[in-house]
């Protein structure tokens, strides 16, 4: 109970970490396009992963983990340029809900397959920690015609199965080489948007290099280590819908930094979602 407990609070501040991950990484991204922030924050990743493979002598990670790694680089990649893709076209309601329903769902069901089904109270704080999710990711912004709202849909699909397919990779990676696996994760990600960037006949924006971008990269990689560590300690599933209740992080970030109200909507996601952990971690 004790390990359950403790894998479910990592997990959760994980979430809160990758949820300010995702507010710098928004800022960043209004200066520069998210596929050159992307670069740069996984650059910066790279960099704080291989000083801790050094720090904790990981050595190199096994040929599994190395391709789980590579592959959660490449999803993660995925997720993220289409979430963005879709908050340019001003869809934020239409894209961030779809996501976040299949970046969760995805691995629960996963889980279920290979880790059999939870408990009934468990399966309760899932359902809910999904409705307030959804709820916190509501916005304002209005779809104009329905050809962009066909656009934003797939958008918000390729993002939700972009995230869950991320984490199911890097669950399954090996917890003796957590660095190794997700330099290797960021390693995969940078090659191919450098690949889609210089292969449209783009260049890489300098712009994009910025304290937010090198924020963004740092608690990215935290969030990712603390999941990763909740994952040795909880199951799948617990920890990937603690870990996905993010978006509270980005909301009150938004709050108290950039001064932006918080609609009722979006408070009452966030009460739902408090009742779901302790439903989860009960």
């Amino acid at each position: 109970m004790i390990n359950e407990l403790f894998g479910s609070f990592l997990a959760l501040a994980g979430g809160f970490v990758w949820g300010s991950g995702d507010f710098f990484g928004g800022q960043a991204s209004r200066r520069a396009q998210a596929l050159h922030v992307a670069v740069f924050g996984a650059l910066t990743g790279i960099a704080a992963l291989l000083v801790l493979v050094v720090v904790f002598a990981e050595g190199v990670p096994d040929a599994r983990s190395f391709v789980l790694g590579c592959a959660s680089g490449v999803f993660g990649l995925l997720g993220l340029t289409a979430l963005y893709h879709g908050f340019v076209l001003g869809a934020t309601s239409v894209v961030a809900p779809i996501s976040t329903v299949l970046a969760q769902a995805i691995p629960v069901v996963y889980a279920a397959i290979f880790q059999g089904i939870p408990g009934s109270w468990k399966l309760v704080g899932f359902v809910l920690a999904l409705i307030g999710c959804v709820l916190v990711a509501r916005s304002d912004s209005d779809i104009g015609n329905q050809a962009k709202l066909a656009i934003s849909i797939r958008q918000g699909v390729l993002s939700g199965i972009g995230f869950g397919g991320f984490l199911i990779c890097i669950a399954e990676t090996s917890s003796a080489h957590v660095f190794g696996s997700l330099a290797a994760g960021r390693f995969a990600m940078v090659v191919l948007a450098l690949l889609l960037i210089y292969g449209r006949g783009g260049r890489l924006e300098a712009v994009a290099l910025s304290v937010p971008t090198m924020l963004s990269g740092m608690l990215d990689v935290g969030g990712n280590v603390l999941f990763l560590i909740a994952r040795q300690f909880t199951r799948l599933d617990a920890a990937v819908v603690l870990g996905s209740l993010y978006p509270i992080a980005t909301i009150l970030l938004s709050r108290l930094i950039l001064k932006e109200r918080v609609a009722s909507v979006q408070w009452l996601g966030i009460a739902v979602c408090t009742v779901a952990v302790g439903l989860i971690v009960s």
